[in-house]
Protein backbone atom coordinates (compact mmCIF):
# COMPACT_ATOMS: atom_id res chain seq x y z
CA UNK A 1 0.00 0.00 0.00
CA UNK A 2 2.70 2.25 0.26
CA UNK A 3 3.11 3.47 -3.15
CA UNK A 4 -0.71 4.18 -2.80
CA UNK A 5 -0.43 6.47 0.51
CA UNK A 6 2.86 8.20 -0.56
CA UNK A 7 5.04 8.20 -3.24
CA UNK A 8 4.18 9.20 -6.09
CA UNK A 9 0.65 9.45 -4.78
CA UNK A 10 1.11 11.87 -2.74
CA UNK A 11 2.87 14.00 -4.97
CA UNK A 12 -0.46 14.09 -6.75
CA UNK A 13 -2.34 15.33 -4.40
CA UNK A 14 0.12 17.69 -2.67
CA UNK A 15 0.13 19.37 -6.88
CA UNK A 16 -4.02 19.46 -6.65
CA UNK A 17 -4.18 20.12 -3.14
CA UNK A 18 -6.54 23.41 -4.03
CA UNK A 19 -8.94 21.96 -5.93
CA UNK A 20 -9.22 18.29 -3.62
CA UNK A 21 -9.35 21.15 -1.06
CA UNK A 22 -12.78 20.13 1.19
CA UNK A 23 -12.05 22.11 4.67
CA UNK A 24 -9.06 23.34 6.14
CA UNK A 25 -7.05 21.14 8.51
CA UNK A 26 -4.58 23.10 9.65
CA UNK A 27 -3.47 26.18 10.52
CA UNK A 28 -2.53 28.67 7.55
CA UNK A 29 -0.62 31.71 8.33
CA UNK A 30 -0.29 35.08 6.30
CA UNK A 31 3.34 36.48 6.10
CA UNK A 32 1.79 39.80 5.50
CA UNK A 33 -0.40 39.84 8.56
CA UNK A 34 2.71 39.05 11.37
CA UNK A 35 0.69 40.35 14.33
CA UNK A 36 -1.60 37.67 14.04
CA UNK A 37 0.12 34.62 14.20
CA UNK A 38 0.26 34.35 17.96
CA UNK A 39 -3.65 34.52 17.89
CA UNK A 40 -4.15 32.34 15.37
CA UNK A 41 -1.64 29.39 16.73
CA UNK A 42 -3.39 29.85 20.08
CA UNK A 43 -6.94 28.74 18.37
CA UNK A 44 -5.89 25.51 18.19
CA UNK A 45 -5.51 23.95 21.69
CA UNK A 46 -4.17 24.19 25.00
CA UNK A 47 -0.61 23.91 25.85
CA UNK A 48 -0.83 20.01 26.90
CA UNK A 49 -3.35 19.45 23.57
CA UNK A 50 -0.22 20.21 21.41
CA UNK A 51 2.57 16.93 20.90
CA UNK A 52 3.77 17.54 17.14
CA UNK A 53 3.36 20.67 14.76
CA UNK A 54 4.33 20.09 11.31
CA UNK A 55 5.05 23.33 9.22
CA UNK A 56 5.53 24.08 5.93
CA UNK A 57 6.47 27.30 4.10
CA UNK A 58 5.25 25.39 0.05
CA UNK A 59 3.95 29.35 -1.54
CA UNK A 60 5.00 29.30 -5.21
CA UNK A 61 6.77 31.18 -8.37
CA UNK A 62 4.64 28.69 -10.36
CA UNK A 63 2.93 31.74 -12.78
CA UNK A 64 0.87 29.29 -13.94
CA UNK A 65 -0.83 28.51 -10.01
CA UNK A 66 -0.74 32.16 -9.41
CA UNK A 67 -3.08 32.64 -12.31
CA UNK A 68 -5.08 29.48 -10.74
CA UNK A 69 -8.62 31.21 -9.44
CA UNK A 70 -8.55 27.75 -7.39
CA UNK A 71 -5.23 27.89 -6.13
CA UNK A 72 -5.47 28.37 -2.22
CA UNK A 73 -1.87 29.96 -1.17
CA UNK A 74 -1.01 33.59 -1.23
CA UNK A 75 -1.37 35.69 -4.92
CA UNK A 76 2.51 36.53 -4.67
CA UNK A 77 5.73 35.51 -5.40
CA UNK A 78 7.57 33.66 -2.54
CA UNK A 79 9.10 36.07 0.16
CA UNK A 80 12.94 35.70 1.16
CA UNK A 81 15.18 38.22 2.96
CA UNK A 82 14.36 39.85 6.50
CA UNK A 83 10.85 39.49 5.92
CA UNK A 84 10.81 36.14 6.06
CA UNK A 85 12.97 35.96 8.24
CA UNK A 86 11.01 37.76 10.76
CA UNK A 87 7.77 35.61 9.89
CA UNK A 88 9.79 32.51 10.53
CA UNK A 89 11.03 33.76 13.81
CA UNK A 90 7.19 34.82 15.16
CA UNK A 91 6.19 31.76 14.11
CA UNK A 92 8.68 29.59 16.30
CA UNK A 93 8.67 31.80 19.14
CA UNK A 94 4.76 31.80 19.01
CA UNK A 95 4.77 27.93 19.08
CA UNK A 96 7.46 27.86 21.94
CA UNK A 97 5.35 29.44 24.37
CA UNK A 98 2.13 28.78 23.74
CA UNK A 99 2.96 24.69 23.14
CA UNK A 100 6.50 24.00 25.13
CA UNK A 101 5.81 20.83 24.99
CA UNK A 102 5.57 20.22 20.89
CA UNK A 103 8.47 19.09 18.38
CA UNK A 104 8.15 21.30 15.54
CA UNK A 105 9.18 19.30 12.10
CA UNK A 106 10.04 21.60 9.14
CA UNK A 107 8.76 19.98 6.23
CA UNK A 108 9.76 20.81 2.29
CA UNK A 109 10.95 24.08 3.52
CA UNK A 110 11.68 26.03 0.28
CA UNK A 111 15.84 25.96 -0.72
CA UNK A 112 15.80 29.55 -0.91
CA UNK A 113 15.56 29.74 2.26
CA UNK A 114 18.27 27.29 2.92
CA UNK A 115 21.99 28.14 3.46
CA UNK A 116 23.63 28.69 0.09
CA UNK A 117 27.39 28.72 -1.33
CA UNK A 118 29.11 29.04 -4.22
CA UNK A 119 32.84 28.15 -4.65
CA UNK A 120 34.61 29.53 -7.60
CA UNK A 121 37.48 27.51 -8.50
CA UNK A 122 36.18 23.52 -8.67
CA UNK A 123 39.90 22.02 -8.78
CA UNK A 124 41.00 19.71 -5.65
CA UNK A 125 40.86 22.54 -3.20
CA UNK A 126 37.24 23.70 -4.37
CA UNK A 127 35.80 20.38 -4.18
CA UNK A 128 37.36 19.51 -1.33
CA UNK A 129 36.19 22.51 0.82
CA UNK A 130 32.71 21.54 -1.16
CA UNK A 131 32.80 18.30 0.34
CA UNK A 132 33.31 19.08 3.78
CA UNK A 133 30.83 21.53 3.64
CA UNK A 134 28.29 18.91 2.20
CA UNK A 135 28.84 16.70 4.81
CA UNK A 136 28.60 19.37 7.75
CA UNK A 137 25.50 20.01 6.36
CA UNK A 138 24.47 16.35 6.18
CA UNK A 139 25.73 15.49 9.34
CA UNK A 140 24.21 18.78 11.32
CA UNK A 141 20.32 18.69 9.06
CA UNK A 142 19.71 14.28 8.65
CA UNK A 143 19.67 15.44 5.25
CA UNK A 144 21.37 12.93 2.82
CA UNK A 145 24.66 14.27 0.80
CA UNK A 146 22.85 14.40 -1.92
CA UNK A 147 20.23 16.88 -1.07
CA UNK A 148 23.00 18.70 0.98
CA UNK A 149 25.13 18.84 -2.14
CA UNK A 150 22.01 21.16 -3.68
CA UNK A 151 23.21 23.94 -1.78
CA UNK A 152 26.40 24.60 -3.25
CA UNK A 153 27.23 25.94 -6.36
CA UNK A 154 30.22 25.42 -8.24
CA UNK A 155 32.31 27.11 -10.86
CA UNK A 156 35.30 26.89 -12.80
CA UNK A 157 36.61 27.46 -16.22
CA UNK A 158 33.39 27.05 -18.26
CA UNK A 159 31.20 28.43 -15.79
CA UNK A 160 28.81 26.59 -13.39
CA UNK A 161 29.34 22.95 -13.81
CA UNK A 162 26.08 21.51 -15.40
CA UNK A 163 25.52 17.68 -16.14
CA UNK A 164 25.90 18.64 -20.06
CA UNK A 165 29.70 19.04 -19.14
CA UNK A 166 29.99 15.83 -19.38
CA UNK A 167 33.42 14.23 -19.84
CA UNK A 168 34.92 17.43 -19.05
CA UNK A 169 34.08 17.07 -15.25
CA UNK A 170 36.15 15.30 -13.15
CA UNK A 171 35.31 12.88 -10.79
CA UNK A 172 35.25 15.43 -7.47
CA UNK A 173 33.09 17.43 -9.48
CA UNK A 174 30.31 15.24 -10.98
CA UNK A 175 28.10 15.32 -7.36
CA UNK A 176 27.62 19.23 -7.69
CA UNK A 177 27.03 19.46 -11.65
CA UNK A 178 23.67 21.32 -12.09
CA UNK A 179 20.71 20.19 -13.89
CA UNK A 180 21.37 22.30 -17.58
CA UNK A 181 17.08 22.58 -18.08
CA UNK A 182 17.39 24.66 -14.04
CA UNK A 183 19.30 27.53 -15.93
CA UNK A 184 17.58 27.29 -19.42
CA UNK A 185 17.88 31.23 -20.88
CA UNK A 186 20.03 31.90 -17.91
CA UNK A 187 23.47 32.95 -18.52
CA UNK A 188 25.93 31.17 -16.46
CA UNK A 189 29.17 31.32 -17.83
CA UNK A 190 30.96 34.11 -15.70
CA UNK A 191 30.77 34.48 -11.99
CA UNK A 192 28.60 37.21 -12.09
CA UNK A 193 25.78 35.69 -13.71
CA UNK A 194 25.96 32.71 -10.97
CA UNK A 195 25.92 35.45 -8.26
CA UNK A 196 22.63 36.70 -9.82
CA UNK A 197 21.03 33.80 -10.93
CA UNK A 198 22.18 31.59 -7.33
CA UNK A 199 21.73 34.78 -4.97
CA UNK A 200 24.42 33.11 -2.58
CA UNK A 201 25.01 33.68 1.63
CA UNK A 202 28.55 32.59 1.16
CA UNK A 203 31.15 32.95 -1.84
CA UNK A 204 34.61 31.08 -1.81
CA UNK A 205 37.44 31.48 -3.82
CA UNK A 206 39.92 29.04 -4.73
CA UNK A 207 40.41 29.76 -8.21
CA UNK A 208 44.25 31.34 -8.27
CA UNK A 209 42.71 34.22 -10.51
CA UNK A 210 43.34 37.07 -9.06
CA UNK A 211 40.77 40.10 -8.80
CA UNK A 212 38.28 37.80 -10.28
CA UNK A 213 35.69 38.98 -7.12
CA UNK A 214 34.73 42.37 -9.05
CA UNK A 215 33.08 45.65 -7.48
CA UNK A 216 30.23 44.16 -9.44
CA UNK A 217 30.44 40.44 -7.82
CA UNK A 218 30.33 41.85 -4.13
CA UNK A 219 27.81 44.65 -4.86
CA UNK A 220 25.66 42.05 -6.09
CA UNK A 221 25.96 39.51 -3.07
CA UNK A 222 25.21 42.97 -0.99
CA UNK A 223 22.21 43.59 -2.29
CA UNK A 224 20.50 40.22 -1.50
CA UNK A 225 22.21 39.15 1.61
CA UNK A 226 22.64 41.55 5.16
CA UNK A 227 25.86 39.58 5.47
CA UNK A 228 27.47 37.91 2.75
CA UNK A 229 30.42 35.32 3.98
CA UNK A 230 33.39 36.53 1.24
CA UNK A 231 36.74 34.02 1.66
CA UNK A 232 39.32 34.92 -1.12
CA UNK A 233 41.09 31.65 0.27
CA UNK A 234 43.73 31.20 -3.06
CA UNK A 235 47.54 31.82 -2.02
CA UNK A 236 49.59 33.29 -2.09
CA UNK A 237 48.93 36.63 -1.81
CA UNK A 238 49.57 37.91 -5.74
CA UNK A 239 46.59 35.35 -6.54
CA UNK A 240 43.90 36.22 -3.96
CA UNK A 241 40.39 36.78 -5.33
CA UNK A 242 40.29 40.19 -4.09
CA UNK A 243 42.05 42.32 -1.72
CA UNK A 244 39.89 42.60 1.85
CA UNK A 245 40.28 46.33 1.86
CA UNK A 246 38.50 46.47 -1.39
CA UNK A 247 35.60 43.95 -0.30
CA UNK A 248 35.05 46.08 2.35
CA UNK A 249 34.55 49.45 1.00
CA UNK A 250 32.49 47.66 -1.83
CA UNK A 251 30.25 45.64 0.48
CA UNK A 252 29.53 49.01 2.63
CA UNK A 253 31.32 46.94 5.56
CA UNK A 254 28.77 44.60 5.49
CA UNK A 255 30.93 41.63 4.32
CA UNK A 256 32.56 39.06 7.00
CA UNK A 257 35.89 37.92 5.72
CA UNK A 258 38.29 35.77 6.04
CA UNK A 259 41.30 35.17 3.92
CA UNK A 260 44.01 32.66 2.83
CA UNK A 261 46.88 34.85 3.39
CA UNK A 262 47.86 37.44 6.13
CA UNK A 263 46.78 40.72 5.07
CA UNK A 264 46.73 44.07 7.35
CA UNK A 265 43.66 45.48 8.93
CA UNK A 266 40.82 47.68 7.30
CA UNK A 267 39.02 50.42 7.83
CA UNK A 268 35.72 51.63 7.27
CA UNK A 269 33.37 54.30 8.55
CA UNK A 270 36.43 55.22 11.28
CA UNK A 271 36.43 51.80 12.20
CA UNK A 272 39.51 49.33 11.89
CA UNK A 273 38.33 45.76 11.18
CA UNK A 274 41.03 42.78 11.84
CA UNK A 275 40.84 39.95 8.52
CA UNK A 276 41.47 36.39 9.91
CA UNK A 277 43.52 34.14 8.05
CA UNK A 278 41.71 31.38 7.13
CA UNK A 279 43.47 28.04 7.62
CA UNK A 280 44.01 24.40 8.95
CA UNK A 281 46.22 25.66 11.49
CA UNK A 282 43.97 26.36 14.44
CA UNK A 283 42.03 23.57 13.84
CA UNK A 284 43.72 20.69 12.67
CA UNK A 285 45.55 20.19 16.59
CA UNK A 286 42.60 19.75 18.82
CA UNK A 287 40.95 17.51 15.39
CA UNK A 288 44.00 15.06 16.07
CA UNK A 289 44.51 15.15 19.83
CA UNK A 290 40.81 14.63 20.54
CA UNK A 291 41.27 11.19 17.80
CA UNK A 292 44.76 10.25 19.94
CA UNK A 293 42.67 10.83 23.28
CA UNK A 294 39.59 8.96 22.42
CA UNK A 295 41.25 6.36 20.24
CA UNK A 296 38.64 7.26 17.79
CA UNK A 297 38.33 4.05 15.36
CA UNK A 298 37.71 6.61 12.73
CA UNK A 299 37.39 10.69 12.28
CA UNK A 300 33.44 11.26 11.07
CA UNK A 301 32.01 13.68 9.93
CA UNK A 302 29.85 14.83 13.07
CA UNK A 303 33.09 14.71 15.18
CA UNK A 304 35.03 17.07 12.22
CA UNK A 305 31.40 19.04 12.94
CA UNK A 306 31.91 19.34 16.22
CA UNK A 307 35.56 20.70 15.90
CA UNK A 308 33.95 23.31 13.52
CA UNK A 309 31.74 24.54 16.01
CA UNK A 310 33.94 24.74 19.26
CA UNK A 311 36.34 26.51 16.88
CA UNK A 312 33.34 29.07 15.93
CA UNK A 313 32.42 29.35 19.38
CA UNK A 314 36.13 30.61 19.59
CA UNK A 315 35.49 33.53 17.43
CA UNK A 316 36.92 36.85 18.48
CA UNK A 317 34.41 38.83 16.63
CA UNK A 318 31.36 37.24 19.05
CA UNK A 319 32.75 39.57 21.66
CA UNK A 320 33.57 42.30 19.67
CA UNK A 321 32.77 42.59 15.64
CA UNK A 322 35.78 44.62 15.06
CA UNK A 323 38.05 41.36 15.58
CA UNK A 324 38.60 38.46 13.36
CA UNK A 325 36.24 35.62 12.10
CA UNK A 326 38.60 33.06 13.21
CA UNK A 327 41.09 33.24 16.36
CA UNK A 328 44.32 33.60 16.17
CA UNK A 329 47.07 31.05 15.66
CA UNK A 330 49.14 32.34 19.16
CA UNK A 331 45.77 30.74 20.82
CA UNK A 332 46.57 27.53 19.41
CA UNK A 333 46.67 25.85 22.82
CA UNK A 334 43.95 26.72 24.11
CA UNK A 335 41.54 26.35 21.18
CA UNK A 336 42.86 23.07 20.82
CA UNK A 337 41.48 22.06 24.58
CA UNK A 338 37.76 22.88 23.58
CA UNK A 339 37.94 21.56 20.19
CA UNK A 340 39.74 18.20 21.44
CA UNK A 341 36.89 18.34 23.85
CA UNK A 342 33.97 18.06 21.24
CA UNK A 343 35.43 15.84 19.32
CA UNK A 344 36.34 13.30 21.95
CA UNK A 345 32.11 13.99 23.32
CA UNK A 346 30.75 13.49 19.08
CA UNK A 347 32.96 10.13 19.06
CA UNK A 348 31.85 9.07 22.29
CA UNK A 349 28.12 9.37 21.23
CA UNK A 350 28.80 7.78 17.94
CA UNK A 351 30.46 4.86 19.59
CA UNK A 352 33.44 5.24 18.32
CA UNK A 353 36.08 5.80 21.25
CA UNK A 354 38.39 2.70 22.08
CA UNK A 355 39.58 4.61 25.25
CA UNK A 356 36.90 3.50 27.81
CA UNK A 357 38.26 5.98 30.73
CA UNK A 358 36.77 8.86 29.25
CA UNK A 359 35.85 11.36 32.45
CA UNK A 360 31.97 11.98 32.38
CA UNK A 361 31.96 15.89 33.39
CA UNK A 362 33.26 18.83 31.72
CA UNK A 363 35.32 20.31 33.71
CA UNK A 364 36.83 16.70 34.62
CA UNK A 365 37.34 16.54 30.91
CA UNK A 366 39.10 19.09 30.27
CA UNK A 367 41.03 18.60 32.91
CA UNK A 368 41.77 15.28 31.81
CA UNK A 369 42.80 16.85 27.95
CA UNK A 370 45.34 19.24 29.68
CA UNK A 371 47.32 16.91 31.50
CA UNK A 372 48.15 15.18 28.09
CA UNK A 373 48.69 17.74 26.11
CA UNK A 374 52.55 17.49 24.67
CA UNK A 375 54.20 20.73 26.49
CA UNK A 376 56.76 22.66 24.32
CA UNK A 377 59.32 22.86 26.58
CA UNK A 378 63.29 22.16 25.67
CA UNK A 379 66.41 21.28 27.42
CA UNK A 380 68.87 23.68 27.57
CA UNK A 381 71.42 23.44 25.45
CA UNK A 382 75.35 24.25 26.91
CA UNK A 383 78.77 23.89 25.21
CA UNK A 384 80.81 20.40 25.80
CA UNK A 385 83.89 19.38 24.55
CA UNK A 386 83.76 16.01 22.09
CA UNK A 387 85.93 14.03 24.77
CA UNK A 388 83.42 14.40 27.60
CA UNK A 389 80.03 14.64 25.09
CA UNK A 390 77.67 11.70 25.83
CA UNK A 391 76.92 8.88 22.71
CA UNK A 392 73.58 10.30 22.59
CA UNK A 393 75.22 13.66 21.96
CA UNK A 394 78.18 12.58 19.41
CA UNK A 395 75.33 10.60 17.77
CA UNK A 396 73.03 13.71 17.26
CA UNK A 397 75.79 15.63 15.91
CA UNK A 398 76.58 12.84 13.68
CA UNK A 399 79.93 12.09 15.10
CA UNK A 400 79.39 9.13 16.89
CA UNK A 401 82.45 6.61 16.67
CA UNK A 402 85.08 9.16 15.99
CA UNK A 403 87.95 9.31 18.01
Amino acid sequence: MFSIIYTPTEGDAIQNYSRLFRRAEGCFLNINDVDRVHEDLAQWGEPEDIDYIVVTDCGTNNEELLNDELYLGLKQKRASGEKYDKFVDTFVQSARKLYPRAYIHFEDFGLTNDMRVVIFGSGTAGTGIADQVRDAIAADSGKSKEDAAKQLWCVDKPGLLLKSHGDKLTHAQIPYAREDSDYKGTSTSDLLSVIKAVKPHVLIGTSTQPKTFTKEVIQEMSSHVDRPIVFPLSNPTRLHEADPKDINEWSKGKALIATGSPFPPVSYNGKEYEVAECNNSTCFPGIGLGCVLSRSKLLSDKMLVAAVKALAAQSPALKDPCKGLLPDVSDVREISVHIARAVIRASQEEGLNMETEIPEGEEDLEEWVREQMWDASYRPLRLVSKETASKDAKGQLGSAGVE
